[in-house]
């Protein structure tokens, strides 16, 4: 920092660091409606009984009479004195700085009254804010200059579901409340005191207002503009990450959502979430049938290695066609994180029929592992490997079908890079060691899944995790046999054979292991969906036009025909007058 030539008669102490201030008007006429005039806050770099340099974020005018107040940082009392500017400096892409003089002697703010102890009470409490804390020191009055005072009486509503979001808030004193209208029902989801930061979500995501904000009392408020926000964000951007964490935990701690429209579709309410991702249940717009969509958390999408992945699992399942494999309709970026689109499922999870159930009888276990071979062995000749299979990962409908979930770990055959441990319980010795991955890693994870189907228990203990890893790499599993001694031998083999710690000993495909476990599951009367003969629909639509769309609507036609026969599916139409 440039300084100038020294001329004052008392040396100044430098401050380090700088102390926190603020300059006001000191005319009192000049206060706002809310009865204080918004001050600018400054750092003071140095200080004496008559004068100190300040530097501010913005400029100031200088030809206004103005006081200064600050926090003295041997006392910590607040001090304020009204001052002139002797000399002031703008260089460009610097902060401005000023030399003041003290027209009068410092003193002491005491009475409570006082127009310098409102603002020392306001300083202390922005900048105590959680806000903050994501805020380099030198940063504070770059974001502190931003916000602005607004005060609000008993009853106001002080943010209206729908409306843009233009502001965040952060509440000084008073209390509110936040209410969701949702399907024509209002719904009391929280309160907010001081300190409490709200209005955060839409500044963050560009959505429209998700809550009813409205005072309980009367409250006084600070708000940032999401402009504002966004200039500073880009310069500091752990405040953009504090606030995605706080709009992520508010997604997962809220059961009750306001309808949000991701693209086509709509979201209704909250069924489930992750590490990764939020899900909804959802409707298409204007077909109106139910969909799932997986939101990945605004604090994740801020990562960009975790947004490729969530980008990846989207466009890996909705290249596949599989009935055993989730279906994935479309995928969404809106509101600063992805969504995707896929089928909605009626049913459970494994892990939850397991929680409920324990031990499987052996002809469903058996069922649910060959749907589970179907499936892989489909993904694993295109060359995807899922690495994240276990209970949690595979679905069950009411009829027993089964559908696998969540290709978020998913990568390339004989791939070591980016490939992460799945759930340590079924994780494969070669992802401990980071080896290349294949077909087998899935085939191991899906045997401790048997294993855990066929006895009711996981093969190893689970008090201690790093000893888990190391069984894992170290150990074959028990013999199931032992806790199940009529288990089927074919079953047995299965189990045993898919999780061998060798590489060589393991079925090396899921067609290998098909082989063994079919003839058993027919013999147990299990139906195999690899025999049924497809279920040909049929679905009509209903197209109304005029003569002079005739022409166009059958060029559409045509191009919609050919995109349905690179599907095997057929298009019929006839025509109707008047109807």
């Amino acid at each position: 920092m440039r300084k100038n030539p020294e001329k004052r008669r008392q040396t100044r102490k430098a401050l380090d660091p700088p102390s926190l201030g603020a300059v006001f008007l000191s005319d009192e006429n000049s206060s706002s409606a809310h009865g204080l005039h918004l001050p600018r806050f400054v750092d003071i770099y140095n200080l004496s009984e008559s004068g100190a340099l300040i530097e501010s974020s913005r400029s100031i005018n200088i030809k206004s009479p103005w006081a200064l107040i600050y926090r003295d940082p041997e006392n910590h009392e607040w001090r304020f004195s009204s001052v002139r500017a002797a000399w002031s400096r703008a260089a460009p892409d610097e902060p401005f700085q000023v030399g003041i003089e003290f027209l009068e002697p410092l003193r002491a703010c005491t009475d409570a009254r006082d127009t310098p102890l409102l603002y020392a009470r306001c300083i202390e409490f922005l900048a105590g804010t959680l806000l903050m804390d994501w805020v380099p020191r030198h940063a504070f009055c770059d974001l502190l200059n931003c916000f602005q005072q607004e005060n609000f009486l008993r009853g106001d509503r002080i943010i209206r579901q729908g409306d843009p979001g233009d502001y965040l808030y952060v509440l000084q004193q008073g209390i509110c409340s936040v209410s969701i209208e949702t399907e024509g029902e209002a719904h009391n989801i929280d309160q907010i005191q001081d300190g409490g930061i709200f209005g955060e979500m839409a500044v963050i995501t560009g959505e429209p207002r998700s809550a009813h904000v409205d005072a309980e009392t009367d409250v006084i408020c600070w708000k940032l503009s999401k402009q504002d926000f966004e200039s500073v964000a880009d310069k500091y951007p752990d405040i953009r990450y504090f606030l995605t964490e706080l709009v992520a935990s508010r997604f997962d701690s809220s059961c009750h959502t306001p309808d949000r429209t991701v693209g086509k579709y709509v979201i209704k309410r909250k069924i489930g979430k992750g590490g990764w991702s939020i899900v909804y249940k959802g409707l298409h717009e204007v077909l109106n049938f139910p969909v799932a969509i997986k939101m990945m958390r605004h604090d994740m999408a801020q990562n960009t290695e975790f947004a490729d992945r969530f980008r990846n699992e989207a466009q890996l399942i909705a290249g596949m066609d599989q009935r055993n494999i989730v279906n994935v309709y479309d995928i969404e970026e809106c509101y600063r994180t992805i969504f995707i689109i896929m089928e909605y499922l009626e049913g459970n999870p494994l892990d939850l029929i397991l929680q409920q159930k324990g031990r499987l009888p052996v002809a469903r276990a058996i069922n649910f592992v060959v749907q589970a071979c179907l499936g892989l062995n489909y993904a694993h000749q295109r060359g995807i490997i899922h690495q994240d299979i276990k209970p949690a990962n595979l679905f069950i409908l009411p009829n027993d079908r089964l559908k696998i979930l969540d290709f978020g770990l998913a990568c390339g055959a004989g791939s070591e890079e980016f490939c992460f441990l799945g759930t340590l319980h079924y994780t494969s010795p070669e992802q401990v060691l980071g080896d290349p991955v294949g077909p087998y890693t899935d085939l191991y994870s899906l045997g401790i899944t048997a294993y855990e189907m066929a006895t009711g228990v996981r093969p190893f203990p689970e008090d201690d995790l790093n000893a888990l890893v190391d069984m894992h790499v170290n150990q074959d599993i028990p013999d199931p046999a032992e806790l199940v001694p009529d288990l089927p031998e074919p079953f047995r083999k299965f189990i045993i054979k898919s999780t061998r710690r060798t590489l060589g000993q393991r079925y090396q495909n899921a067609d290998e292991a098909l082989r063994d476990l079919i003839p058993l599951a027919r013999s147990l009367g299990c139906h195999m969906d690899d025999e049924s003969p497809a279920v040909h629909r049929i679905t009509s639509l209903l197209l109304s036009y005029t003569e002079d769309q005739q022409f166009e609507l059958k060029r559409s036609l045509e191009k919609f025909s050919l995109e349905l026969e690179a599907l095997g599916i057929s298009l019929r139409s006839s025509d109707f007058d008047n109807f």
